[in-house]
């Protein structure tokens, strides 16, 4: 109740139903999704599933990265993640991608490469994209 008092939340009635959404017209309801993204947010549950899978990099990229950084469009419908490493299991890949569907609860999709294809990435029409769009740098750094 007190975040529908306070403007944060939005209400409606639709029949005994009752829905909730952020007020985007309240100035503090960007800051707090930032916030809950941060805290929250897809990137720590992929940091903790992907954290042992030996990879150089793990970046997010696609419409959850630039959602994060303030692209407009609609909620992304799943995660896109690019994984680095020369010595990742792929099965282990997969099960990482699991647990972490099941705990965002949306679809995760992993990609991996090599590091040679990254630090070579001009033959790579994906690794070129993600470059050039925003993306989230969760394990290693990018650069």
């Amino acid at each position: 109740m007190r975040l529908i008092d306070g403007g944060v939340l939005a209400t409606r009635h639709v029949g005994r139903s009752r829905l909730l959404r952020a007020n985007g017209d309240n100035p503090a309801v960007a800051p707090l999704t930032q916030l809950t993204l941060m805290t929250f947010g897809p990137h720590s549950v992929i940091a903790d599933e992907f954290a042992d899978l030996g990879a150089d990099l793990v970046l997010l990229f696609g419409s959850w990265a630039a959602r994060y950084h303030g692209e407009p469009g609609p909620p992304p419908a799943d995660i896109d993640v690019l994984v680095i490493g020369d010595h990742v299991d792929r099965a282990a890949l997969y099960e990482a991608a699991e647990r972490a569907e099941r705990r965002l609860q949306r679809p995760v999709n992993p990609v991996l490469r090599k590091s040679s294809t990254w630090a070579q990435r001009d033959g790579d029409p994906l690794l070129n994209e993600i470059v050039r769009r925003p993306y989230v740098e969760v394990i290693g750094e990018a650069e």
